[in-house]
């Protein structure tokens, strides 16, 4: 599964009278929605084992976002 990403975190600079910022980015973009799409199609087809691979795989993915988001809120 590819997962394209961009960064953020936030930097206040201030010396004086000058004040600095620097902002990065963290967005993730997984392929779910081709896996679900890729499901319905094989449940529309009537092919219900690819379908169950598919959607299975589709629900695996989603459960490890969260799963990945804790653990890096503990470190």
């Amino acid at each position: 599964m590819a997962k394209q990403s961009i960064k953020r975190s936030e930097t206040h600079v201030s010396s004086g009278d000058s004040v600095g910022n620097q902002l990065e980015q963290t967005v993730t973009v997984l392929s779910i929605v081709v896996f679900m799409g890729v499901a319905g199609f094989a449940l529309y087809l009537n092919h219900q084992w690819f379908a169950g691979i598919f959607g299975m795989t589709g629900l695996v993915t989603i459960v490890s976002i969260f799963v990945t988001k804790d653990d890096k809120r503990k470190k």
